[in-house]
């Protein structure tokens, strides 16, 4: 037939489409709780090291 379909891209209007109808209407998006994965990624897994004495 000579269409062409992508469906990531199909995917990605129905996303962004599903974000602006639920933001037009004043809710929330994400639900308080969560976090996204990128905040996780950057957490360091070596300890703190704290200075002794007073700050």
């Amino acid at each position: 037939c000579g269409s062409h379909h992508d469906r990531d891209i199909n995917a990605a209007i129905n996303i962004l489409a599903a974000g602006l109808a639920v933001s037009a209407c004043g809710a929330t998006v994400r639900p308080e709780g969560s976090k996204s994965r990128l905040c996780e990624c950057y957490v360091s897994a070596a300890p703190l090291q704290e200075a002794a004495g007073n700050p």
